[in-house]
């Protein structure tokens, strides 16, 4: 009997012993409607947001990165680790436009702010984060870079105060499980 009581501490041990080291979580990124406003003004233009998984090693190299140099075709730095890659453009939020129109309560923008227009969500299930945790452990820090190419002329900038550029930490003490929302804005930029 004493023997299974142990065994039982050590599973719950166990369980709270999940809740250290990087989490895996919905992540829903989306424009607000001054950002949905700005990307109709671009036409064919794009609004890009990268989700990359940054260990520790390579923290400081991804903080300190050109965000200018990282959105030029061939950067090395943005091919060098999986990257979940969410695009925003006008096209797609007129063909949701089109295909989901007003409902006889809802108005016109109501039925043009559809999610799959002006966001996008990383599952907690995408494959992706096997990826991003392939070599980690419990003690592995990881934080989540949200990168977006955004319109108009930005200078570069370490780590947050670059607005391209948000860092939030991945381990679950600081961010605890669940959807997390991202949302993309004016002061973003």
């Amino acid at each position: 009997h004493q023997r299974l009581s142990a065994i039982a501490a050590l599973s719950v041990a166990a369980l709270v012993g999940c809740t250290h080291g990087p989490g895996r979580y919905n992540v829903t990124v989306q424009l607000d409607d001054a950002m949905r406003q700005k990307l109709a003004d671009l036409g064919d233009r794009n609004i890009e947001v990268d989700l990359v998984a940054v260990n520790s090693v390579e923290n400081d190299r991804w903080e300190n990165a050109s965000m200018t140099s990282y959105w030029q075709p061939g950067d090395p730095l943005k091919g060098s680790i999986p990257t979940k890659v969410m695009i925003f453009n006008s096209r797609q939020a007129q063909a949701a436009a089109s295909t989901n129109p007003p409902k006889p309560n809802q108005t016109a923008s109501q039925a043009t702010t559809q999610p799959s227009a002006y966001s996008e969500t990383l599952s907690a299930t995408d494959p992706i984060w096997n990826k991003w945790y392939a070599n980690s452990n419990d003690k592995s820090v990881y934080h989540l870079y949200v990168l977006a190419l955004l319109p108009g002329v930005i200078s570069d900038q370490p780590g947050d105060r670059d607005p391209r550029r948000q860092i939030l930490p991945l381990n679950q003490e600081e961010w605890p499980s669940g959807t997390k929302d991202i949302l993309i804005h004016e002061a973003f930029m």
